[in-house]
Parts: C-alpha cells; structure tokens; sequence
C-alpha cells in the first residue's frame, strides 16, 4: 500500500510534539492530564460516538459513492498496520460518520480479539487504535505497569515486516523490506526519556522519539547504529519519519490502552500533519479517475 503522503523533515521539526503547537514553549512531557497531551480531536477519536451520533444524519450510508474511497483506504490502513492475528472479522461492520467532530470526517469499526474489545477510528491522515481488556481486567495498576502493558500489546498487535521506497537517486520504484518491526517500534516509541506518568489524572504516556532525539537535525545524516545493512540507509536517516511506524504514541489510563499514527508511508506531494485541517472533507474531496485526491497525489507510483 501506498499512501499520498509525506512529512516533510522542516516541518517535523517544528511539529514533532503532536500535542501542542509551536507557539507554546511548553512541550507535551509537561502536560498535567491526558487532555493536555493530546490534540483534542485525537482524544475525540479514542471516544466512541454515542446512540444520538450513531443513528443520526451524521452517519452515511457504507453504500454512499461519498465513502467509497475513504472505506477503501481504511481498510488498507488496517492492514498495513495491524498484525494478522489482530484484523477485524468480516462480520465487522464499518461506520461513516460525516463531521462527527471538529468537522471532521470519521471511519469507525469495533471488533474483539485476543481478550481485548479493539477500535479503530481513522481521519484522512490519523489512525487511532484502542483496546480494552475483555471482563474484569485492568491494563496496569502503576506507571511501570501500565508500561510494560502498552509494550506488550505493541509487540503483539503491529506488522512485523513493511517495506519502505529507496530514496536513492536511481532507484526509483525500488524498495526494501524492514524486517523485526514490532521491536523496532517498541524501541521507537517505548524510550523511558519519552515517558510521563501525568500528575493529575495519572495516565501513561509515552511518544515516539523525534529526529532530535536521534541526533538527526536539519538533515545532517543518520542514526550511529542499525541493524541490517540493507534497510539500514532507510531507517537510519530522516527518510523513516515518512513512514507511519517511526511516528506512534500511546497512552494507557489502566482501563485501556490507546496508540495513534500519522497515516504516512512513502514520500509524495501532500503534507500530512497532525493537525484537525488535515481531515477536513476526507468525505467530499475530488478524486481522479483512479481515485486519487487531485489535491494529494503522490509523486511516486
């Protein structure tokens, strides 16, 4: 799968900390609750829509032409993220809810698996991902539990194996298989420097190391130590924040645990951020005759 969609290394940056924005000299491991350290319409997408939204006008039929795209490329998103073992049965039905909030449009589907009741809620370029154990228990009853509880779902639950696009001159159209990714992952976005236990409501939170944090600025290079030679130029340099795995934070509040990923893979010609504008009209958006944003399409196949 290939996603229209890049992060430009500037711009990460600048927006490497997903919940506030660049005027506030604040960063987000100083945030006091979950509502602080997370951009509200994130936080909304990991709240499920009630009766009133679920039966109302806001919900489009799975039939419409309207979301005939936006349902493809959600499910392609499922599957590109989500190990096998942990994909939705066929019975799940997906939900389109248009401007549920923020006036964003929105894709839901609910399943259980593996003793967890999974969410997954998508915009045009966020993914959020939330479990709940099945019966009566709980996701971790300290900081250092509810750690150790989002790492081991996200051994469990992603892709062990992705591909990225060589970004060599000459290449193009190549790519190389990034073996090992659930540990890959879990050392990205699992670094303790990057965790907060928040003092008010005593959430866990954790985000994924940012091309600073790696020592890679403005450009300069890549990482000092990889593991294969042959992805090794890849996920070594700023190249890998194109790609949705090098960018995932979770959270964990001891009922459940929640991850959310920029829907990015590959460079190409759009901008995709966090921010709410992004999604705004993923419903309504013209598209070619192969489907395709005729604002957003990528700059390779």
């Amino acid at each position: 799968m290939r996603t229209a969609g890049i992060i430009v290394i500037g711009f990460l940056l600048a927006s490497a900390n997903p919940a506030m924005g660049p005027e506030q000299k604040k960063t987000r491991l100083d945030s006091t609750d979950i509502a602080q350290a997370l951009p509200s319409h994130v936080l909304m997408m990991f709240r499920w829509p009630d009766a009133a939204t679920m039966n109302g006008e806001k919900r489009v039929d799975p039939g419409a032409i309207i979301v005939a795209y936006p349902k493809k490329r959600s499910y392609e998103w499922i599957h590109a993220v989500l190990d096998a073992p942990w994909l939705p049965p066929a019975t799940a039905e997906m939900v389109f809810l248009r401007r549920e909030f923020a006036d964003l449009d929105v894709t839901r589907i609910q399943w259980d698996r593996s003793d967890y009741h999974v969410e997954v809620s998508q915009t045009a370029t966020i993914l959020a991902i939330k479990l709940t154990p099945l019966g009566d228990r709980d996701t971790g009853r300290d900081r250092d539990g509810r750690y150790d509880h989002a790492r081991r779902l996200c051994l469990e639950i992603f892709k062990n194996e992705v591909r990225m696009w060589v970004t060599e001159p000459g290449r193009f159209g190549e790519t190389v298989v990034v073996p090992d990714l659930k540990r890959k992952i879990a050392s990205y976005s699992f670094d303790v420097k990057n965790v907060r236990e928040l003092p008010a409501d005593k959430v866990v939170v954790g985000f994924a190391k940012t091309l600073k944090d790696e020592g890679i600025e403005g450009g300069s290079g890549r990482l000092k130590e990889e593991g294969v030679p042959a992805f090794a130029e890849m996920t070594g340099t700023e190249h890998a924040w194109a790609y949705w795995f090098r960018d995932i934070h979770w959270w964990n509040d001891g009922k459940a645990v929640g991850f959310y990923i920029l829907k990015v893979e590959g460079q190409g010609s759009w901008m995709a951020n966090w921010g709410a504008s992004a999604g705004v009209n993923w419903f309504d958006v013209s598209r070619d005759r192969l489907g395709r944003p005729l604002s957003t399409q990528s700059s390779q196949p």
